[in-house]
């Protein structure tokens, strides 16, 4: 019972782990391109994501809610305005390249 239920969820846990891999490459490109420091790259958005994993545990989530704590966490350096450029539209760009769902994307900038 417990092999067919791990099977059943497989593809999901799938899909998040991708999205995870392709963001963390896009934001340690991002964080190469913009001369982001060891204190706010892909590693830092790596440790920020295993927090909210922890945090997640024990609430219940839709699956789009689980995208937009996912996204927030690995993506929510990308545009401070410490780092220049300060370019939204390139981390929506950088976004959609992981999450195909605009409406999604702005939820996650605008944490709504």
């Amino acid at each position: 019972m417990k092999l067919s239920l791990f099977l059943f969820f497989l593809p999901a846990i799938c899909a998040f782990q991708t999205m995870i891999e392709r963001s963390l490459n896009n934001i340690q490109q991002l964080s190469l391109e913009r001369g982001i420091d060891n204190s706010h790259n892909h590693k830092h958005s790596q440790e920020v994501l295993y927090y909210a994993k922890e945090l997640m545990k024990d609430v219940s989530l839709t699956t789009a809610q689980k995208k937009m704590i996912i996204l927030g966490s690995l993506f929510h350096d990308m545009n401070d305005h410490k780092y220049p450029p300060q370019d939204l539209d390139r981390l929506i760009f950088e976004m959609s390249k992981v999450e195909k769902d605009p409406h999604l994307i702005a939820r996650t900038i605008l944490f709504t």
